[in-house]
């Protein structure tokens, strides 16, 4: 923790008195503003956001911020020294390693590296998804063709076409009965036409009609193809109007589809056996609680290296049931390895699976305890490698299969570090610095590269061995000297008392380096995406609120940055205590959240106002409108103001969906109680924002407007997505934010 400059100043001073020496001038610190908080973070420097092996092991990858604007891939060396920049945002997707041997895919073309990489594929067409079948031996998928590459003899072949519709499933008319049995030449014609045209002999695929294809994988010994289809979407798309384009028209662009708006897709799967050129449906019959009304899609899937094994992860679309199967190809079947059921919605991530190195053990997450943890399943049952109120994430099985290593928050929620564990389930802490963000396992297993930071640092790069207790090197110095000599506030974490259920609520706690005096104001932030963990000891996503929190400290004013339940970190119960009541467990906890600054450091609590951006804007929204004494104020960023107009994937897990579960949409979306506003209210939205598209705020003006509210404002960005791009803009969103607390927290 840094000392604070004033402390400095005073230790300098009694330092030199008496001294004959003439006293030093003591530099002041270094000032802050927004114009600096709010400037393209380079100035801070360009610290890494995610880390890995480059996929033969060689070098290291990492992606940061460009100089001007968006992300960049840059590759060095082990010792952090830079080799080469990537002109692309995206990392290299998962490999596929055998015998030392590394394929994959990265910006639509095919990579060897052995350790040294070789590009493959330099085309217009999207290469993705290549696994080894054998040595020199490998398959890929082109659109929807899939394809096997021998690198022994150079050639390349298509293994099958699909067709979206199959004739023979399909009732003939009368007149088409009648031309093929009065005329059968005309048919004969049509076969021979068809088989010159396929002079590959590629085999032809049917699938039912109206489906397409959302996968094929093909077994190792090239015999069986499974195929993942679904029907053909013709669901409605909603449209974002692009008001300042280059050429000065009016664009519009279409974005996803709205909550409800599109039927559930049930993904089918159909098991092509090549040799005989026959397909077999395969269906969910024996899946616990699968009824044929509920709809399936298949979420993930692994290959084992060795025996051609094949997992599948299956997700219902009502988001309540998981099972994870095994295909069994010569019968067709799905042999049943987990059922994972939660009476909520399953999570988007902690769902990670995959088989040991020897093809003969199945690993697998799961939070049927509460807590995301490590199990393994050998043929006939399950069991667990971790165990504890804490949440393991990030697995790495090591080559041998013999030990795991992931990430947890083990010793406290706060606190993330690197963890190793055998298949005796003996754990041990590898690493001990705390703040551990992303990290890789080396393709030979034994190094670790990884990302450590603290609340008032950006990550740095580090190597170590994959060993306990091995010495840690840190390879990156990333930072600025000019952010290092800011004096940033260092938020404590703390533990808020609840008055609405039995668990405190974690949060970070700002406060001025001078004693504030009784009746301070305060400032409550509210993180977005919902499921997110903001109050843990590394640095935060959020960095610009970090800085501005410390800009409000040198105003006098107290920050507080609640991990609300829904946020990501805590377990199970903690995440799904929103079902069906988005904005009423939250709101409870803001509530207890200006009861502890009011209560413990003195606060205000009719000088306390509220902020936040996406999520935390509509949380913003629903304590103005359902708690107006809560609240002086408050600014509310690109906020989801009404769930019925949100995407499907993310709102109907936690809300079902609006035809269903209308009561669930009428109880949590702000629209529905903008009758309450009394607070001065700010509404701030870019109009390129295709995640929570500027509609919402639109709507939500014209309700105000119909209610007759005063003192609310609207600031628009008409070339903003949903994360501001350019400095200007978020100058410009802060210097209406501060503006607003100046104003009605009085300071």
């Amino acid at each position: 923790m840094k000392i604070p400059a004033s402390f400095r100043t005073l230790f300098l001073s009694l330092l030199f008195l008496g001294s004959t020496a003439p006293t030093p001038a003591v530099a002041e610190p270094t000032s802050l503003s927004l114009e600096k908080i709010m400037s393209q973070p380079t100035w801070i420097g360009q610290w890494p956001e995610d880390v890995q092996f480059a996929p033969g092991g060689a070098t290291l990858m990492y992606q940061r911020h460009a100089a001007a604007r968006g992300m960049e891939i840059v590759e060095t060396d082990r010792k952090g020294k830079t080799i080469q920049v990537h002109n692309t945002s995206d990392l290299p997707g998962p490999a596929s390693r055998i015998n030392g041997s590394t394929v994959y895919s990265w910006q639509g073309d095919l990579f060897l590296a052995n350790p040294t990489r070789h590009r493959l594929t330099r085309t217009s067409a999207i290469e993705s998804a290549p696994r080894w079948l054998a040595p020199n031996l490998f398959t890929f998928q082109v659109g929807d063709d899939l394809m096997v590459e021998n690198l022994t003899n150079h050639s390349r072949s298509q293994i099958a076409t699909f067709r979206s519709t199959d004739p023979d499933s399909k009732e003939k008319s009368f007149v088409e009965k009648q031309q093929d049995r009065l005329f059968p030449v005309l048919q004969e014609r049509e076969k021979f036409e068809e088989a010159q045209e396929n002079v590959a002999n590629i085999p032809e695929l049917t699938l039912p009609e109206g489906q397409r294809i959302v996968r094929a994988e093909l077994r190792p010994d090239q015999r069986y193809l499974l195929a993942i289809h679904e029907p053909e979407s013709e669901a409605k798309r909603d449209q974002m109007p692009v008001y300042n384009s280059r050429d000065g028209y009016v664009k519009t662009e279409d974005l996803r589809v709205k909550v409800g708006d599109s039927p559930a897709s049930n993904q089918q799967l159909r098991l092509f056996d090549l040799k005989s050129v026959t397909h077999r449906p395969m269906d969910y019959s024996g899946l616990p609680t699968w009824t044929e009304d509920r709809s399936i899609r298949v979420e993930d899937l692994s290959w084992s290296k060795r025996g051609g094994r094949l997992a599948l992860m299956l997700l219902s679309q009502d988001y309540e049931d998981r099972w994870l199967v095994e295909v069994d190809f010569e019968n067709a079947k799905l042999r049943l390895i987990e059922h994972l059921h939660d009476p909520a919605w399953h999570s988007w991530d902690l769902n990670e699976f995959g088989w040991t190195e020897d093809g003969k053990t199945f690993w697998y997450q799961s939070e049927k305890t509460g807590y995301a943890h490590l199990y393994l399943w050998d043929g006939t049952a399950s069991r667990a490698l971790t165990k504890g109120d804490f949440e393991v994430s990030a697995i790495h099985p090591t080559p041998d299969g013999k030990r795991f290593f992931f990430r947890a928050n083990r010793e406290r929620p706060s606190q993330y570090n690197i963890f190793q564990v055998d298949s005796s389930g003996t754990t041990n802490m590898v690493t001990k610095l705390g703040g551990i963000g992303s990290f890789d396992l080396s393709p030979d297993g034994n190094e670790l590269v990884f990302l450590h930071s603290t609340i008032d640092h950006p990550p740095e790069m580090y190597l170590q061995k994959a060993l306990t207790g091995a010495s840690v090197e840190k390879i990156s110095q990333f930072t600025s000297s000019e952010f290092e000599e800011i004096d940033w506030t260092v938020p404590q974490v703390v533990s808020i008392p609840s008055t609405h259920q039995p668990r405190p609520i974690p949060a970070k706690l700002y406060l001025p380096d001078s004693p504030t005096p009784q009746g301070a104001p305060a400032v409550v932030f509210v993180h977005g995406a919902g499921y997110l963990q903001n109050s843990d000891e590394r640095w935060s996503y959020y960095f610009r609120e970090f800085m501005f929190h410390t800009l409000l400290n040198q105003l006098g004013v107290i920050v507080l940055d609640m991990d609300y339940r829904a946020s990501a970190g805590y377990g199970r119960e903690w995440r799904t205590a929103i079902y069906r009541q988005m904005g009423t467990p939250e709101l409870e906890d803001l509530q207890d959240g200006v009861a502890y600054l009011s209560s413990k450091h003195g606060v205000d609590p009719k000088r306390v106002g509220v902020y936040g951006g996406s999520y935390g804007g509509f949380l913003t929204l629903m304590a103005l409108f359902k708690k107006p004494d809560l609240f002086a104020c408050g600014a509310a960023l690109r906020p989801v103001t009404d769930w019925a107009q949100y995407e499907h994937e993310y709102t109907a897990r936690i809300l079902n969906t609006p035809q269903d579960d209308p009561e669930a949409y009428l109880a949590s979306s702000p629209i529905e109680f903008a009758q309450g506003l009394s607070k001065p209210l700010l509404m701030a939205h870019g109009m390129l924002d295709d995640n929570v598209v500027a509609q919402d705020t639109v709507r939500l003006s014209q309700r105000l407007i119909q209610l007759e509210k005063q003192d609310w404002e609207v600031a628009l960005y008409p070339i903003e997505p949903h994360g501001f791009i350019e400095a200007s803009s978020w100058l410009d969103e802060y210097r209406r934010i501060l503006k607003l607390f100046r104003t009605n927290l009085d300071f």
